[in-house]
């Protein structure tokens, strides 16, 4: 087993509740609403004026924004096995 596998299988929900916390607080616990948030985001960041991000920096962020929407919405749909 990888280190990177037995980190995964380390995760427990302990380690989520900053993060349940923050989608109860602010999306009344609807990762569908995060996600929706997100999209708008990814959408706005093709805005942001020339300078200042560069289009790799912008493709990465959009990037890394898009799979955090997939894992969320995976979790949503409970695809996801914890």
């Amino acid at each position: 087993m990888t280190p990177n596998e037995q980190r995964k299988l380390e995760l427990k929900a302990l380690y989520l509740a900053p993060f349940l916390k923050y989608l109860n607080d602010h999306h009344g616990g609807d990762i569908n609403a995060l996600c929706e948030w997100l999209n708008k985001t990814i959408y706005l960041l093709h805005y942001i004026p020339e300078g200042s991000l560069n289009e790799l920096e912008r493709q990465n962020a959009c990037y890394v924004l898009m799979e955090l929407r997939k894992v969320f919405m995976e979790v949503w749909r409970g695809k996801l096995e914890g």
